[in-house]
């Protein structure tokens, strides 16, 4: 599993993230009881530690930088369907209320 946390350096310009560092999709970046789950994953991606409905937007990356999945909310039945992307390494980017961000990389299997 892997933490989801803020990271220094991570920001968006347009449709790309920006990374001061890229971790392994199984290192924990800080530590605040944000988990996705689980981690690869093949059908549906969870997260735990974190109240889904102050989420207030939702974008999946490619680690080339592109946009493949964007979201105002996250989805009510509780898991984001990742079955559309291609196996490969993502980054989720999630806004929170109060316009934090917070990043985590994943792998779709």
């Amino acid at each position: 599993m892997t933490a989801l946390a803020t990271i220094p350096g991570v920001g968006l310009i347009g449709d790309s993230v920006l990374c001061a560092h890229l971790v392994s999709v199984n290192q924990v970046v800080q530590n605040d009881q944000i988990r996705i789950i689980p981690n690869p994953v093949q059908d549906e991606l969870r997260l735990e530690g974190i109240d889904l409905q102050a989420i207030s937007g939702i974008r999946v990356l490619h680690v080339s930088g592109q946009v493949v999945l964007s979201e105002d909310t996250w989805p009510k039945g509780g898991g984001l369907d990742v079955r559309v992307l291609p196996a490969g390494l993502y980054w989720l980017v999630l806004r929170i209320a109060g316009g934090v961000q917070k990043a985590a990389a994943f792998q779709r299997l």
